[in-house]
């Protein structure tokens, strides 16, 4: 199997009082997880946001700043996408999934400009159907690439036993300053 490239995923927030701004590096799904493709849509989403508003450790945050692909093409803030960021219980293991829209044609393109604008509503869009493109840290990574099956369970498992995760963050794009 060949190295997975990444995925960098720029954030910026604010920590304790202070302006942060982060790398957060993806390992390449496509290259862990070929000849595989995990999709979601729209009722594992509802079932997230749902789940999100239930529980006071989970939250979404609009903080995404900046995506690279492994290609090195920039996406604009329009492009639909999410991050996922866990932290499970009683070990504290972390791991992330990057997922951006089936449709957004960066097979086919130099830069990346988006169909349409982009906002949280484009998440519940019955149409749009998101695929994974990266995992994180590289340990989950690495251990999804060894059992092809490993993310599936990861997703069940975020969905029916949500109390075996005492952090959850779905990240978004920061919204565009019109």
């Amino acid at each position: 199997m060949e190295e997975p490239s990444n995925w960098v995923v720029i954030i910026r927030g604010e920590a304790e009082g202070q302006e942060i701004r982060v790398a957060l590096d993806f390992q390449d799904a496509e290259s862990l997880l070929s000849p595989s493709t995990v999709v979601v849509g729209e009722s594992f989403l509802n079932q997230l946001l749902e789940l999100i508003r239930q529980n006071d450790e989970w939250a979404i945050k609009t903080v995404i700043e900046e995506v690279r692909t492994p290609q090195e093409i920039t996406l604009t803030l329009d492009t639909p996408l999410f991050v996922i960021l866990t932290k499970s219980h009683p070990r504290g293991l972390s791991a992330g999934a990057l997922f951006i829209t089936e449709d957004s044609g960066l097979e086919n393109s130099e830069s990346q400009t988006a169909k349409a604008p982009y906002t949280e509503s484009s998440l519940l869009n019955a149409t749009t159907r998101f695929i994974l493109v990266g995992l994180s840290p590289v340990g989950f990574a690495a251990a999804c690439g060894e059992d092809k099956r490993l993310f599936t369970r990861f997703i069940s498992r975020l969905l029916k036993r949500p109390h075996r995760f005492t952090e959850v963050s779905l990240l978004l794009p920061q919204k565009i300053r019109t």
